[in-house]
């Protein structure tokens, strides 16, 4: 896209080396990489960065294990509901460097 975004115009283009780099945040629900409304926010900001052209590396915490969602029961007492998560389901894939090994970063 050609698009000029906020950080074109407020920003020069050697400048396009600076990252801001979340945890646990939601795109969208069917990426379970976030715990609750912190995540959902983080979510928020993540993508209003993206209309503004801010460039940024985000990081999130795939576990690999169940996670459960929170949903109040007829009482109104919080309760939780593990749900399983199948990595061949999920809407991502693992990065793989030149050599065709799984790409590794260190934080």
């Amino acid at each position: 896209m050609e698009l000029q975004t906020w950080y074109d115009k407020q920003y020069r283009p050697e400048k396009q080396g600076d990252r801001v780099f979340l945890t646990e945040f939601c795109i969208h629900e069917s990426l379970p990489i976030y715990f609750g409304r912190v995540g959902i926010l983080s979510g928020d900001h993540l993508k209003s960065a993206g209309d503004m052209g801010l460039p940024l590396v985000c990081v999130g915490p795939f576990t690999g294990r169940d996670i459960f969602k929170q949903y109040l029961n007829f009482d109104g007492w919080q309760q939780e509901e593990y749900v399983k998560i199948i990595f061949q389901e999920c809407p991502f894939q693992r990065v793989k460097d030149a050599n065709g090994q799984q790409l590794k970063i260190s934080v």
